[in-house]
């Protein structure tokens, strides 16, 4: 019996690259583009940058954009026209695409962030927020409807990986139902993971590459191995047997810990990058045993997809990953993975398409612009939806958990 399920795509022209042994696309999930999703903005809105993004318990996509990177072109008091108006930062879907609720931006609150980044909407209906600026050291905490509650840390300069008092630029947030903890990817300026209590706000623990103490040595980029996490520390999620996976994302690599910053183990991801580099994001698929890990590859515009099996995942090379794959010209999840891709802003009509062209990491992200919307550069997402098809044994529930590797 075949069974229909929605899922949301994180970037309108990333392509799925799924890992060689995989022997068909039947074997995994397959997506197709939802172009009618979301609805034409209210108010001839258009969305900036896209520092982040959540899926509630309601199935509703939460995305934290970026106002003030927008250009003068692109809104119409500086052009004298009708389109387009800047939406708020924080912006509220359901699942039908249609706009439930907006509120935020610059101004918003004394400590709003300069830069919007991380984005973590809990099952208590809080609004967790974080940014990523050069003086984006503050936590803030308000309700659904964009209410202020509290807040951790302040804005200011960045004090360093010791701080415990202030965060350093943070990209992403995770939350531990069971002990109520919130974990932070801290993040463009610190090099560490931070945990502090959900509820007091009180710093709890931090740690940096290999469970060591943080630093903030400056050592080189791309490099697998690295005794530090690079800028940026991008991902911090936490899977369902409680490892916590941390993406060191210019080191090309993948950290996996037990939630006390125990090191566990570690998986390089396409180490040969440059650039942005290349773990960006991952996601876990939503089946209770998590039957597959998705990857982001920022600098590409890409993810991989991996079956989950007992084995450490890294059994699999970056080269059987770039090798032999199949690739499909859309990629979808259905819970919170932030995919860096090729994306686009709207407001109006929907006429222009980004340029689509391979490109080798030298070259600067892809841009372009049509009549009334435009491209977001690489590394900034925008959701849309994609739906897929499954059959009873498809995804397989596997009763193995732990490591992903490729399946044999």
């Amino acid at each position: 019996m075949r069974k229909r399920s929605k899922a949301f795509l994180l970037g309108l022209s990333a392509a799925f690259v799924f890992a060689s042994s995989l022997p068909a696309a039947a074997e995994g999930p397959e997506f197709k583009v939802d172009p009618s999703w979301p609805k034409q903005l209210p108010n001839n809105w258009i969305i900036g940058q896209i520092g982040g993004m959540n899926v509630d318990a309601q199935d509703h996509i939460w995305v934290f954009q970026r106002p003030r990177s927008l250009k003068d072109v692109d809104l119409a008091a500086t052009k004298h026209s009708k389109c387009c108006q800047a939406a708020p930062s924080v912006i509220e879907f359901d699942s039908g695409g249609n706009v439930v609720s907006s509120w935020g931006g610059p101004g918003y609150n004394p400590d709003w962030p300069d830069t919007e980044h991380g984005i973590f909407v809990d099952a208590k209906n809080n609004v967790w927020l974080t940014g990523s600026g050069n003086k984006d050291g503050t936590l803030l905490k308000f309700t659904r409807d964009g209410k202020f509650l509290a807040k951790f840390g302040k804005q200011g300069p960045i004090a360093g990986s010791q701080d415990t008092n202030s965060l350093g630029g943070t990209a992403s947030i995770a939350l531990d139902t069971q002990a109520n903890e919130l974990f932070f990817s801290d993040g463009y300026f610190n090099h560490r993971i931070v945990v502090v209590d959900a509820d007091s706000l009180g710093f709890k623990r931090m740690w940096g590459a290999y469970g060591k103490t943080p630093t903030d040595l400056k050592i080189p980029n791309y490099n697998p191995k690295s005794e530090q996490f690079a800028n940026p520390v991008h991902c911090v999620r936490i899977a369902n047997d409680g490892l916590v996976y941390v993406c060191d994302r210019t080191n090309d690599r993948i950290q996996v810990f037990q939630k006390n910053g125990s090191f566990v183990k570690e998986f390089p991801i396409r180490p040969e990058t440059r650039g942005t580099g290349s773990s960006y994001d991952l996601a876990f698929w939503p089946d209770r045993n998590q039957t597959y890990l998705i990857i982001a590859d920022g600098a590409d515009g890409e993810a991989v997809i991996v079956r989950g099996k007992r084995s450490a995942l890294s059994a699999i090379t970056a080269n059987r990953w770039a090798s032999s794959t199949t690739s499909t010209r859309s990629s979808a999840t259905r819970r919170a993975i932030s995919i860096p891709a090729k994306s686009m802003s709207a407001c109006g009509c929907r006429n222009s398409r980004p340029t689509d062209r391979r490109r080798s990491r030298s070259e600067p992200p892809i841009s372009c612009h049509g009549p009334q919307q435009r491209a977001i550069q690489m590394g900034i997402r925008l959701i849309r939806r994609a739906s897929f098809e499954t059959d009873a044994s498809h995804p397989p529930q596997d009763e193995a958990r732990g490591g992903w590797v490729a399946s044999p």
